[in-house]
């Protein structure tokens, strides 16, 4: 959980006169034909960014002629994929007449902050709730370091990232990810460089929760190194192929205390894996969705090639649909699901629930461990305001001086279900049965893709809990 100085900005906003959002598309009413050609696109205020990026995100082309009943979808949608690059904190595109049947675009930019040396300050564990009470609010458990973020390198939205951790987990990063690589610009390539050591590990599930095995010594290690090859065949859909080689070593005190942590009481484990995954993406916003959907599948092969046998084969999918209600409700929906094999795995691999957004609301201290899970997550929420906050001359970066914010109230209800057919540790009781979760909350939404989520939750197995999460949950 990083302290992003974007949540500085927007304490210091609150204080600040709000203003109301302008209007992201302007669509001219005296428009009479029933269709119309697109003339020119007209990009401004992209000081750095290429034209060619934001064009690839357009649908209205020159020269292509539209139904004037489908041009404010149209032009919505356009907005929506200019402002999913995360290269700009605002969009704005407007129509502009040009002749009898004939119009021109014009999309207004401001851009994003592309660098931003940050200092890592951030917990080691699966989310806050574990760190605040499983883990006793421990200061062991921290990470902190520096890591330096360069988007949009040359203006065509390439990204380095070089990061130094140290803390409970000392780490070593170097990614670089070009998104296009060919006149076509459909095709892109990321590269990951990345190295970690930890002298708390968690070794085995207990009683629904991760236990951690504590030393002096470093007792794992592991080293990573991937490319990923991104072919983005239209707006929606990606298509990405993953080749992986990773060597991890653990001291033998974690073989002993659990022998199947790499199984058969092995210390290391040196392999490569294949994975593929199609996403098909129409969401408005990706990083806190109101309308559209999600659809995403994927198959990943643990253990392939020379070095190992297989030792993991796992299909995943996931399908999230986004309603906008009208006066400012919305609805949303997302199921997603997991099928590995064979059924004695590794457990440093054996995963369920618990993890990243695969966690049912109300369960955030549980860890449900199982070859297979079904998941189905479902919110309804209010909008209680949306605006742009201006902070003026009290920021001097440019980038910094508009501040989107809005804030939701919510309710909602998930439901998932476990199947382990081996039940590593004992007293995991919450495996091979249904688990639900359910309460209400607030969504806070800012820049730069912030979301803090404050719910309150009731479980199946009658707990109840206040909760603080960072990103949103669907």
């Amino acid at each position: 959980m990083r302290l992003y100085i974007s949540l500085i900005l927007f304490i210091v906003s609150f204080a600040l006169k709000a203003q109301k959002d302008t209007t992201s598309v302007t669509l001219d009413e005296s428009l009479n034909d029933s269709t119309v050609t697109i003339g020119k696109v007209f990009i401004v205020g992209n000081k750095k960014t290429k034209d060619i990026i934001i064009l690839r995100e357009m649908q209205l082309q020159p020269g292509k002629t539209i139904e004037v009943a489908k041009l404010k979808d149209l032009l919505t949608r356009d907005r929506n994929n200019i402002f999913n690059t995360s290269l700009f904190v605002t969009v704005e595109l407007r129509i502009i007449p040009a002749s009898q049947g004939e119009i021109d675009i014009l999309v207004q930019l401001k851009e994003r902050w592309y660098t931003f040396p940050t200092i890592v300050f951030e917990l080691a564990d699966r989310n806050f709730s574990e760190w605040w009470i499983n883990q006793g609010k421990s200061l062991d458990r921290v990470n902190y370091g520096v890591r330096l973020y360069q988007y949009n390198l040359r203006g065509m939205d390439e990204t380095l990232n070089l990061g130094l951790q140290f803390g409970y987990t000392r780490e070593f990063l170097v990614s670089y990810n070009i998104p296009y690589i060919n006149k076509g610009l459909k095709t892109g390539l990321e590269t990951v460089i990345f190295f970690n050591d930890n002298r708390n590990i968690p070794f085995e599930t207990r009683n629904n929760r991760q236990q951690f095995l504590d030393s002096e010594f470093k007792i794992r290690r592991e080293f990573r190194i991937s490319e990923t090859l991104r072919i983005r065949e239209s707006i929606q859909n990606t298509h990405s192929f993953r080749l992986a080689y990773q060597n991890i070593k653990i001291d033998d005190t974690v073989a002993l205390e659990n022998p199947d942590y790499f199984l058969d009481g092995d210390t290391e484990k040196q392999f490569f894996s294949l994975s593929y995954q199609f996403t098909r993406d129409l969401r408005d916003v990706t990083a806190y969705p109101l309308r559209g959907f999600l659809l995403s599948g994927s198959v990943n092969q643990s253990g392939a090639g020379i070095l190992s046998g297989s030792f993991q084969t796992s299909l995943q999918a996931e399908y999230a649909k986004y309603l906008d209600l009208g006066k400012g409700y919305y609805f949303s929906n997302r199921i997603s699901g997991k099928a590995s094999f064979p059924p004695k795995q590794p457990y440093f691999v054996f995963r369920g629930l618990g993890y990243s957004k695969e966690i049912i609301r109300g369960f955030e201290l549980n860890v449900i461990d199982g070859q297979h899970f079904l998941l189905n997550k479902s919110t309804f929420k209010k909008e209680l305001f949306s605006n742009l906050f201006k902070l003026g001359k009290w920021m001097p970066i440019e980038q910094f001086r508009t501040v989107p914010v809005a804030l939701y109230v919510k309710s909602y209800f998930d439901i998932g279900y476990v199947d382990n057919n081996i039940n590593y540790g004992p007293d995991n009781d919450l495996v091979n049965q249904i688990n639900f979760g359910y309460g209400m909350g607030f969504d806070l939404v800012t820049y730069y893709d912030f979301v803090m989520r404050f719910e309150y939750s009731f479980n199946s197995v009658g707990q109840s809990r206040f909760f603080f999460n960072i990103k949103t949950a669907l």
